[in-house]
């Protein structure tokens, strides 16, 4: 990413959050930002925006005084102040730049370089009450952006009511579309923090994300970029929950993807939207956008209505597969070999982990025996969000009395062994958060529930060396984490984590070139952002040029 678009998003968030200062508004840097904060001390090396979150009362808070208090050059643009502005997300814009994305085009509003702020909604706790919530922010949605069909991709269909969008849709065409947004708006955002547990967070705005609202919690000042910014209270928990324990990886260069946007940061953000206004009014364009929306919907509304359907070829072939794979090697092989069954149910894993099944509690229903086998490995060879994943679905479709979705039938049940697993795996996901979070007692406790029954897994001895270098932080005893983190390196000799812990044990008893040695192997081999970090900042320069973008492979 360009120095330049670095240095016009840092003064955007500067002012955002000097705003915000002033005006006792709560905001949290979110996503990749906060993801940057806490792995690099700022930026993503290849990300090219800034995105902040804030509780919906903060963000009406926002709207109220952004007209008195924002800088020369630069504007909030939302659909509370542009009505042909039909997106969800408002965007705190620097006009004197242009970066004009394809879905933008159009509406009567500037395209520049910009903070997105995501707004947080609070949900109902009642589940019935949640349910019917989520179904009318799907209309919402729906309503609000003519652009593009909402429920096309990540969208839940359990959330997608189409009979209640073409409701609102035929009050569109009687009422207004304002009258219409008015009257969702007054039934979802009349929910108050204190009746709630959840936010809801529209993204893209295709899928809607729910956080605890005690993840975010009180504001913690935190150094971003040199500037001190506001971030959520749990960052790690609310990173756990929103990606996943993956959120630590650097992403290897291919999964860098950078925004499809064109840049001029020396054409001022309004002439391109005025030149492509003479060719088409806005309320042509709105008119035009929502004519292609209700066609597109019309073929929506029939993928909707029979995405089990669609699903249930993909099923049978990934089940075919693994059973005339697992029946060519042998199951007494797989049992006694992880890493081969691990290669024979790959495809099981690829597609249950797949978007459309995941997102939709839809349980490829493997043969149970199978999947015994399946998940076990993945659990000995600490796939342990994978597993999650994977056995949650199965869970979710249990609890939901979902018919086998092949077959038609009886739900599913989970073995013993499957329950089992699926119990551990959760509990190792909160073990890895207690320890995020600084809650060693909880960790502890987890790690010593589980040594009697999994003594020999990689999980559990991270966690002990991780607790023995904590404790001796205090103490003083790096003796202890040099015999803990040697016996779990006895059988797991690259652990990256161990290694690491090792290391710093042996730097504090005076051991520095044998630490350091470590450091460069661990720096050249791990892709754990939070390794690195505290590896570069000790001065570690394969642990720079890693974190930095600068080498991938040594």
């Amino acid at each position: 990413m360009s120095t330049k678009l670095q240095g016009i998003l840092k003064q955007l968030l500067f002012e955002i959050d000097e705003i915000c200062r002033q005006h006792n508004i709560r905001y949290y840097i979110w996503g990749g930002t906060c993801i940057g904060q806490l792995r690099h001390g700022g930026f993503i090396p290849w990300d090219d925006d800034i995105d902040i979150v804030m509780p919906r009362k903060d963000y009406d808070k926002l709207e109220a005084v952004i007209g008195e208090c924002m800088p020369e050059g630069r504007d909030l643009i939302s659909s509370f102040r542009y009505p042909s502005y039909t997106n969800p997300i408002p965007r705190y814009m620097d006009l004197n730049t242009t970066a004009l994305r394809s879905g933008r085009l159009g509406d009567g509003t500037f395209c520049g370089e910009c903070i997105e702020i995501f707004v947080l909604d609070p949900m109902p706790r009642d589940p019935a009450e949640q349910d019917e919530w989520k179904k009318l922010m799907y209309v919402y949605c729906e309503v609000l952006c003519t652009a593009w069909v909402q429920s096309r991709r990540r969208m839940r269909k359990d959330f997608v009511d189409v009979k209640l969008y073409e409701k609102y849709r035929k009050k569109m065409d009687k009422d207004g579309r304002a009258a219409v947004l008015k009257e969702l708006e007054d039934k979802l955002f009349s929910v108050e923090e204190e009746d709630s547990d959840t936010y809801c967070l529209r993204w893209m705005p295709r899928s809607l994300y729910e956080i605890p609202i005690h993840c975010y919690g009180t504001p913690q000042d935190v150094i971003y970029e040199g500037m001190t910014v506001m971030g959520p209270e749990r960052p790690r928990e609310m990173l756990q929950l929103y990606i996943g324990h993956s959120w630590r990886n650097l992403l290897p260069p291919e999964a860098r993807d950078a925004h499809p946007t064109r840049i001029n940061h020396d054409l001022a953000a309004g002439n391109c939207e005025r030149e492509y206004l003479q060719l088409m009014s806005t309320e042509e364009m709105a008119e035009a956008m929502q004519g292609y929306k209700d066609l597109s919907m019309n073929y929506y509304r029939i993928r909707h209505a029979h995405y089990i359907d669609r699903a249930r070829p993909a099923m049978r072939y990934v089940m075919a597969v693994s059973r005339k794979r697992a029946e060519e090697a042998g199951l007494d092989e797989l049992r006694n070999n992880d890493k081969k069954a691990l290669a024979v149910f790959s495809e099981f894993i690829r597609q249950q982990r797949d978007s459309l099944f995941k997102f939709n509690d839809l349980a490829i229903p493997l043969d149970d025996e199978l999947l015994d086998i399946c998940v076990t490995a993945m659990f000995n060879e600490a796939m342990i969000q994978q597993v999650f994943d994977i056995l949650h679905v199965k869970h979710k479709s249990i609890v939901k009395g979902s018919p086998n979705a092949v077959t038609g039938g009886e739900p599913l049940k989970m073995t013993e062994t499957q329950e089992a697993i699926y119990r551990a795996a959760k509990d190792f996901l909160k073990m890895v958060v207690h320890m995020d979070e600084g809650e060693f007692d909880e960790a502890r406790a987890i790690c010593d529930a589980y040594e009697k029954t999994y003594p020999d897994h990689r999980w559990i001895h991270r966690c002990k060396t991780d607790l023995a270098c904590e404790e001796a932080k205090r103490s003083g005893d790096w003796k202890a984490v040099t015999e803990t983190a040697e016996k779990g390196l006895s059988l797991y000799p690259d652990d990256d984590i161990m290694n690491k812990r090792h290391a710093d044990a042996l730097l504090n008893t005076g051991k520095k070139a044998e630490a350091e040695e470590i450091y460069h192997r661990v720096s050249r081999q791990s892709i754990n952002g939070l390794l690195l970090r505290e590896m570069k900042e000790y001065g570690i320069e394969e642990a720079a040029l890693k974190l930095d973008a600068k080498v991938w492979e040594f």
